[in-house]
């Protein structure tokens, strides 16, 4: 099989997976909210209207439609375009990466729009009742040590291996690519620390839920950060030693791992059957 083949089952499986499969899961997923807790038992759901939600759900869709056929797009062109070039030629790399940056904009405005939501959700919470959340909370309370310990060995032996293959001469790619892989990992630990200290965004999360989406959410990070660093030693691996040309195929594997860590792992740990709305509901007027 030659490696422009691999490409295009490799790449048509990212277009279905990340444009197609999860969002119709995320769909699905939002459908049952809507279905089994309506706005006349769940008003607090529901801050803004039911159509606001539904037109939502429509904008996701349509953007996920639309990036269907940009997907399909690239791919002729991509096959038009590697006609000139030999097999073992690097070419259009960066393509996947672009377009699965595209991929995630649908979920970041699935994500605005619920951000959004629960500011609205705040501001009508006009409940006097508190609870006060005792427990606290630690780094170690949500994964394992050993695990915290491996994303480590993983970051640090990412950097020495782009050290070492240049033999500690700093050059420009390299810089770039160990800035890079910092950057990723201060990101996710202030990601890490803002989702165990900071405030419930979510006015009527249940403790146990907002736990549990903690737990996912660091989890989650821990195990990308050890895929950047995979990623980062594979692609200087593949530069080093005249394997560019696989660089095109490892970066569509690459997103859609990262796919599989984020939309993936949430609904698999994340179960709407599991979740509780009993603080959704209407309150209980006492006379």
């Amino acid at each position: 099989m030659s490696d422009n083949i691999l490409f295009y089952l490799v790449f048509s499986s990212q277009i279905w997976l990340m444009s197609y499969y999860y969002p119709g899961k995320v769909l699905n997923r939002m459908k049952v909210v809507m279905k089994n807790h309506p706005i006349e038992k769940y008003p607090k759901l529901y801050p803004g209207s039911v159509n606001a939600a539904k037109r939502s759900q429509r904008i996701y869709k349509n953007m996920n439609q639309l990036l269907i056929l940009i997907g399909l797009v690239l791919m002729y062109l991509y096959a038009q375009m590697s006609i000139g070039y030999d097999a073992s030629q690097k070419h259009a790399e960066g393509m996947p990466i672009f377009f699965g940056l595209a991929q995630f904009i649908p979920i970041i405005f699935l994500q605005l729009s619920e951000n959004s939501q629960f500011k609205k959700m705040r501001k009508a919470n006009k409940s006097s009742k508190r609870v006060a959340e005792l427990q606290s909370r630690g780094l170690f309370d949500f994964i394992s040590p050993r695990l915290f310990i491996l994303a480590v060995a993983f970051f640090i032996g990412g950097v020495l291996f782009q050290l070492l293959i240049t033999d500690f001469v700093l050059t420009e790619n390299l810089i770039v690519m160990i800035s890079t892989l910092f950057a990723c990992n201060i990101l996710f630990a202030i990601i890490i620390i803002t989702n165990i200290s900071g405030k419930k965004i979510n006015p009527h999360l249940a403790h146990k839920d907002r736990i549990k989406q903690i737990e996912f959410t660091i989890h989650s990070l821990v195990y990308t950060s050890i895929l950047v660093s995979i990623f980062f030693i594979l692609t200087t691996a593949m530069r080093t030693y005249n394997l560019e040309h696989l660089e095109i195929i490892v970066n569509s594997i690459y997103f859609q791992a990262l796919g599989m860590l984020g939309i993936g792992a949430m609904l698999r740990t994340i179960k709407i059957e599991d979740m509780d709305f009993e603080d959704y509901k209407a309150d209980v007027s006492t006379s």
